[in-house]
């Protein structure tokens, strides 16, 4: 990526260090350092990464994302989902939502909640927009530019999360992948899930991780009907295994909330 993204990624990182609480009592530490130097070795990797033609490719892609001209879709709406596609369509951004559960595609065109602290007139206000598009066909996820995935996780018998959900979306995502999207996976799980097991998922459509498609991990950190962190304002945690998907996430991520309170991993 160019010189200018590494920069500010560096001065962000920087910042966050410095003066994120949760680095209060290992900041000066010998782990602190260290977190520290991953961080830059993860900045000077990305700033080297691919030919001048793809280089070119992701950076209009993140001129894309500065300029609110992207596509995003949401899987799930739930009391994850929903509220984050709102917020995403309220930002200006041209949000898809996509639910396998009909009722409450049906629910929402109708401009009505099945969520108590999501009002009617919220959504309504949304969808009036035109920002905000509902889809019952999963094949209008090519449309997107990025995939946001935010299925249920339920604990199984042995309190073990049940990927069952994550494995079925991304085998539908994955059917309608497209060189050039980004998708990130939002539900709750295990360290891994995402390399281990929605990177193969996604690989099986032909396209590589990492060079042909974008895949990061941000878990929810939604507390519903708290009026004080909405979900534009709770910070998200924002994760890639190549320099270019966490490139591209945290710019995604930072222009949606339209806030800079990320933290790299």
């Amino acid at each position: 990526m160019s010189q200018q993204f590494s920069s500010l990624k560096f001065w962000s990182i920087v910042r966050w260090w410095l003066f994120s609480p949760w680095l209060a009592r290992t900041r000066w530490s010998r782990q602190g350092w260290y977190d520290a130097w991953e961080c830059w070795k993860a900045v000077m990797a990305s700033s080297n990464v691919g030919t001048e033609g793809e280089i070119a490719g992701w950076r209009d892609f993140m001129r894309r994302i500065q300029d609110c001209d992207v596509v995003v879709a949401v899987i799930g709406l739930g009391y994850v989902g929903l509220p984050l596609a709102l917020t995403i369509a309220e930002r200006g951004i041209k949000c898809i939502g996509y639910d396998i559960d009909a009722t409450k595609i049906s629910h929402l065109r109708n401009g009505a909640s099945y969520i108590d602290h999501i009002s009617a007139e919220r959504i309504q206000k949304t969808l009036c927009r035109g920002s905000f598009e509902l889809i019952d066909d999963v094949k209008g996820l090519a449309r997107s530019d990025a995939i946001l995935v935010c299925v249920p996780t339920p604990l199984d018998r042995s309190r073990q999360p049940d990927l069952s959900f994550v494995i079925n979306t991304m085998r539908e995502v994955a059917r309608h992948l497209k060189p050039g999207q980004l998708v990130v996976l939002e539900s709750t799980t295990y360290p891994g899930t995402t390399s281990d097991v929605v990177s193969p998922i996604l690989e099986e459509s032909g396209l590589t991780t990492g060079e042909d498609f974008l895949l990061a991990y941000s878990p929810e950190r939604e507390d519903p009907g708290n009026e004080s962190y909405t979900t534009g304002q709770i910070p998200k945690i924002v994760g890639a295994d190549d320099a270019r998907s966490l490139e591209i996430v945290t710019g995604a991520k930072g222009r949606a909330w339209g806030r800079g309170d990320l933290a790299w991993v």
